[in-house]
């Protein structure tokens, strides 16, 4: 399941990751059952569980980039958000400049991890 999570402190971690004070959606998959218990009993977070939706569904639960303007979800695209989360903005964002920021993001992590030679 989908969860969103926002800090009360920025920079706060748990479970390896370090959370800022602004609300990020995890994919389904990014937590175990186990680590999501430990989030949710967090004081220092808040943490909601977003029921899936099926793509082409305008829930913005599901665009992780959702309420921000442009230029801040293509700040966020470039900055913080990983594939699963890049592959969400493709499916649910219909903004074509957040869309293609989105895929030439994908395209440079890509080729970050398959480097050429």
């Amino acid at each position: 399941m989908t969860i969103r999570i926002t800090s009360k402190k920025n920079g706060f971690r748990r479970c390896g990751i370090e959370h800022p004070d602004q609300t990020v959606v995890h994919p389904d998959g990014t937590f175990t059952p186990e680590q999501i218990k430990q989030l949710k009993a967090e004081p220092m977070l808040i943490v909601e569980e977003v029921p899936e939706n099926k793509p082409g569904n305008d829930n913005p639960t599901n665009n992780p980039v959702a309420g921000l303007n442009a230029e801040l979800a293509i700040e966020a695209i470039n900055t913080r958000l990983l594939v699963p989360e890049l592959q969400m903005v493709l499916n649910y964002d219909k903004r074509v400049t957040v869309t293609k920021a989105a895929q030439t993001r994908i395209d440079e992590l890509m080729q970050q991890s398959n480097p050429p030679g």
